[in-house]
Parts: structure tokens; C-alpha cells; sequence
């Protein structure tokens, strides 16, 4: 199972142009930045987690194509062809589906197990609801509006959610659900089919990823007050990456076997190029 999502932290970006006469130090400002996180873990025939195999973590800075390049990183160091079957999970954001066909098509990864995409559910009825809220109170109530959606939601039945806007809406409310319904439930038919995913055992929710941009953000870089150079960002997101998925001191082996190395070639162990290959190899070794 792999779930990708997006957190929020303030990044710390010196201002431009030169410092005022008097100002101790340069003035900077703290717009939000959206870290991108992957977690990975094993799920049994049932779909249950298998707790004898620490989750996988990892976040960065960098852009959607960078993530996903981590990820590729990941993925390529495990035993793939024992796999019965790989699951993506996320939510609506276009960048994260269309990277995961490109990384499917790039890695081959349906010669090794069959591959599930599903958006997570959670989101789909938060979206789904903006569309419920545009039918009229008294209609809604009628017609028992909020169930049935939701039915034809969980049954992947997109088809009829669009026949459904068509018969109650009208005007720019049925203009803009249609629209709506298109770029997202239209767009993302084959990930809504939650019924088949729950007969399949499968995952229908990314709550992993959310606990893991939670414990690994949330309670340590987007503190109150807290603004983050995009290096120092970056190291802390991967270490406590390690950190949370219980691969410390794998890690920690790792860098002290790596610095080894380094110090015989006579290799500065102060420079971050010392421990390439990517850190990202480091916890399976």
C-alpha cells in the first residue's frame, strides 16, 4: 500500500534587496510551503496492516516529479515480483494520479502484480457534499438526496450521480455541479469503485498517510512560530521519517558505515555528497 499525500509548513525565504542601516538582521517572510509525503507499508490477504513490517516514510521539499522520483527509489529496493498486488492511495489532487501512471508505465509494475488506484473516501464524499449542497433544502429532504449520493457514490455508479444532477439541477447550479462532476467523479471513475475495493480487501481510506504528514509535520515543523530554511526542512523531514517508522537505528548504522568509507578515501565527512547513493536507500540495508 502507498499512500501519497501533501502537508503544510511555513518556509523561511529572505527578503529582497539590501539591508536597511540599522537592521540587525535581514527581514524574511513565511509563506506556506506543501511538503510532499509517501508512506509504504504491507497489507495481509484480509487487508489488514502486517505488523511485523515497519511502515516506510519519507517526505520532501522538492516538486511532485521529485517525490515521485524518492518514490521510485523505494519501491526499486523491494522485492516487488513477491508482491499479490500494489494499491496507490490518495486523494483528488491531479498530481498525484497522473505521476502514478507515469511511474507505473516507467517501472512496469503490472508485470509484477496487479495495480489499484483508489481515491480516498473520505474526500470523495467532502466533494460529493458540494454538490448535494446545491440541491434545494426542500428537494433534498424529498427525494432523500443524501443517501442515495452517497449509495451511487459507494457503488462507483458515476454514471448515475451525472443522471442524477441532470434530473434535479438546473441552471448555473446544474452547470457548475457538472462541471464539477466532470474534472473530479468523471476524471477519477475507476479510483471511486469502493465497493469493489472493500470486496477485494482493499484499503478505501488513506489514514496512514494522513497519521504519518500528522506525526512527521504537524508536531514538529509547523509549530507555532516556526519558519524552515528548505535544507534544514529537508533534513527533517527525512529523519523524522526514520525516526516514526521505527527504522533509527538502521539509519544511524548506515551513516556510520558510510563516514567510514569516507574517512578511508580521505572523503570530507562534513558534505552531504559523502552519503550518496540517496539517503532514501539507507533503511533497507
Amino acid at each position: 500500500m502507498v499512500g501519497i499525500d501533501g502537508g503544510r509548513l511555513r518556509e523561511r525565504v529572505p527578503k529582497r534587496g539590501r539591508r536597511k542601516k540599522g537592521q540587525k538582521r535581514q527581514g524574511y517572510t513565511g509563506e506556506w510551503h506543501e511538503p510532499k509525503v509517501f508512506t509504504l507499508y504491507l497489507l495481509d490477504a484480509d487487508g489488514a496492516i502486517v505488523k511485523t513490517f515497519p511502515p516506510l516514510h519519507d517526505a520532501t521539499m522538492e516538486d511532485h516529479t521529485a517525490v515521485f522520483a524518492l518514490l521510485e527509489r523505494y519501491l526499486s529496493a523491494l522485492s516487488l515480483h513477491e508482491l499479490a498486488r500494489i494499491v496507490f492511495c490518495g486523494d483528488g489532487a491531479s498530481w498525484i494520479w497522473s505521476d502514478v501512471e507515469a511511474l507505473c508505465a516507467k517501472m512496469g509494475l503490472e508485470k509484477h502484480c496487479p495495480i489499484y488506484q483508489v481515491l480516498d473516501y473520505t474526500h470523495a464524499q467532502q466533494y460529493l457534499q458540494t454538490l448535494i449542497d446545491l440541491v434545494a433544502p426542500t428537494m433534498r429532504k424529498k427525494q432523500n438526496v443524501d443517501k442515495h449520493w452517497r449509495d451511487l457514490l459507494w457503488a462507483g455508479d458515476i454514471q448515475g450521480l451525472r443522471q442524477e444532477i441532470d434530473r434535479l439541477l438546473q441552471g448555473r447550479k446544474r452547470k457548475s455541479a457538472l462541471k464539477k462532476w466532470t474534472s473530479y467523479f468523471e476524471g477519477n471513475a475507476k479510483r471511486l469503485q469502493y465497493n469493489v475495493f472493500q470486496s477485494a480487501h482493499i484499503p478505501c481510506g488513506s489514514g496512514c498517510v494522513e497519521s504519518a504528514i500528522r506525526r512527521i509535520i504537524n508536531l514538529r515543523l509547523k509549530s507555532a512560530g516556526s519558519f524552515w530554511t528548505r535544507p534544514m526542512a529537508e533534513a527533517f523531514l527525512f529523519l523524522r521519517s526514520q525516526l516514526l517508522s521505527g527504522r533509527w537505528n538502521f539509519f544511524l548504522k548506515n551513516v556510520v558505515r558510510q563516514a567510514a568509507r569516507a574517512l578511508l578515501r580521505g572523503i570530507s565527512v562534513y558534505s552531504l555528497d559523502t552519503f550518496l547513493p540517496p539517503l532514501a536507500t539507507l533503511a533497507f540495508h
